[in-house]
């Protein structure tokens, strides 16, 4: 089995959690909570009120979280979910657990604005009534998406924005071009055909 640290609305109780809960994605359990050993800045961004675990470490707090045991088939599926590594990335991050350090995955978000930084941070997720999670729907724009769009020239040296949800396949395109197209495929194989899906937020 493979440790996962989750900090966002995948966690007990918070709004896609049932996708850990779904057999049929993958075998879990849970091991218990633990928080980051390095100081991130966590932050509720968008509309849409979704949690965000910026890649810049020395900032923020020591983050809470839980810890999971999954298989191969579910953490497969949470690269999908997360669209890794298109919009965050997951990497192996050490976490403190029952007062020893253990390595866990853990997904990040690589690129954005620094004006996200200027947000709150938080050192633990909860979905609050006063500013509840909500899940995107066919309706999003580009524009929804301003506050963490950052463009990305590459090897190629051609701008191509980085950083946006899945969302419907005309976002994608807006996005990213070609490569929107292909991740909107994927999008479509794992969630059916409703054509959206909750926003990633861990």
């Amino acid at each position: 089995m493979i440790r996962v640290f989750v900090y966002g609305t995948l966690k007990k109780g918070e709004p896609n959690h049932y996708w850990l809960e779904d057999r049929e994605r993958g075998d879990h359990k849970y091991v218990g909570e633990g928080r980051t050993l390095s100081k991130y800045p966590l932050v509720v961004a968008t509309k849409y009120n979704i949690p965000f675990l910026l890649d810049s470490p020395g900032n923020g707090y020591n983050i809470k979280g839980e810890i999971y045991e999954v298989d191969n088939k579910m953490l497969s599926n949470l690269d999908i979910l997360e669209d890794h590594p298109n919009f965050y990335v997951r990497r192996s991050e050490e976490i403190e657990f029952n007062s020893t350090t253990i390595q866990c995955w853990t997904y990040f978000l690589p690129k954005f604005k620094p004006e996200l930084l200027k947000k709150k941070m938080l050192v633990s997720y909860v979905n609050e009534p006063t500013q509840p999670y909500l899940e995107s729907n066919n309706e999003a724009t580009p524009e929804d998406l301003d506050e963490f769009r950052v463009e990305d020239r590459g090897d190629s040296g051609v701008a191509t924005v980085v950083g946006a949800p899945l969302f419907s396949s005309g976002l994608w395109t807006d996005l990213c071009g070609d490569r929107g197209i292909k991740a909107h495929r994927q999008q479509c194989a794992f969630f059916g055909d409703r054509g959206s899906h909750p926003n990633p937020g861990q």
